[in-house]
């Protein structure tokens, strides 16, 4: 399963995906999905089973 992070800028969105793939392949950044939000912008897409490695080196 994947799980998805937004962020409120494109900065932060790649400064999420640079220190995570520190971490190895599985995260990637994507469009932000219209089911989630209306707006253009990016989101990280990563294993749901790594969120709390990921969460504790972002």
């Amino acid at each position: 399963m994947r799980c998805i992070a937004t962020f409120e800028t494109t900065y932060m969105s790649l400064k999420f995906e640079k220190s995570c793939l520190k971490m190895g392949p599985g995260v990637r950044i994507i469009p932000v999905p219209r089911k989630l939000s209306p707006s253009c912008g990016f989101a990280c897409e990563y294993p749901c089973c790594r969120e709390e490695e990921i969460m504790e080196t972002a």
